[in-house]
C-alpha cells in the first residue's frame, strides 16, 4: 500500500569549500559566518516559491528538497546553478570587503524520485527532525563530495532527474558520468 506522504521530489546538494587566497591567513571561525550568509543569499532566491519542501544544512552541504510534482520544480532546479553563482559572487564580494581572504565555491547535484518524509518530534519547542526515504539524499551527496575532490566537473544531474526532462534539455546533458555506480549527466562543457 502506497503511503499517503509519499510524492516525487527532486533532491538537491550545494556543497561549499573555500580556498585561500593568502598563504599565511587562517580565519578559522570566519567559515561558519560565509556558510550562514550563503544560506541567507540563497534563500532570497526561494522566498516567492512554493515547491520547496525542505532544506537542511550539514556543515559544508545543503540539501534542498523540492516538490517534483510541479512541473516547473524541473525548470526551476536547472536554473539553480545559475543563481548559485549569483550568490557565490555576492558572498565573496561580501567576504572581500570584510577582508576575508577565502574563495567560497559550491558544487552541486541533482536527483529526482519517490520519497516520503519521516518526521521525528522531539518537544514543542524544537521543530520536528525530518529524514527523506530513499537513497536520493545519499546519492546527490555522495556526488557533491566526489565533485568536490575535483574529480568532476562542478555540476551533475542524476540519470533519474534526466529521463524526467524533456528532450530539448536532454540535449544539453550530452557528457555521460558514472560516479560510484552512479549515472549522471553535465551539461555541454
Amino acid at each position: 500500500m502506497k503511503n499517503i506522504d509519499t510524492r516525487e521530489v527532486i533532491m538537491i546538494s550545494i556543497r561549499l569549500s573555500t580556498k585561500n587566497l593568502q598563504t599565511d591567513y587562517y580565519p578559522f571561525i570566519l567559515e561558519p559566518e560565509a556558510r550562514h550568509l550563503f544560506l541567507k543569499e540563497l534563500a532570497s532566491h526561494f522566498a516567492a516559491r512554493t515547491d520547496l519542501l525542505d532544506i537542511q544544512q550539514h556543515l559544508d552541504e545543503i540539501l534542498l528538497t523540492l516538490d517534483g510534482q510541479q512541473t516547473e520544480s524541473y525548470t526551476f532546479a536547472l536554473t539553480l546553478p545559475r543563481l548559485i553563482s549569483i550568490t557565490l559572487d555576492t558572498c565573496n564580494a561580501c567576504g572581500k570587503n570584510q577582508q576575508w581572504f577565502r574563495s567560497l565555491s559550491a558544487c552541486i547535484a541533482m536527483d529526482a524520485g519517490l520519497s516520503r518524509p519521516i518526521r521525528l518530534f522531539i518537544s514543542d519547542t524544537i521543530p520536528p527532525l525530518i529524514q527523506w526515504t530513499g537513497l536520493h539524499a545519499d546519492r546527490v551527496s555522495t556526488l557533491t563530495q566526489e565533485m568536490a575532490a575535483g574529480n568532476s566537473p562542478s555540476c551533475l544531474i542524476t540519470h533519474a532527474l534526466y529521463k524526467r526532462l524533456s528532450p530539448s534539455i536532454q540535449s544539453k546533458y550530452a557528457t555521460l558520468y558514472y560516479i560510484h555506480h552512479i549515472c549522471c549527466y553535465c551539461a555541454e562543457l
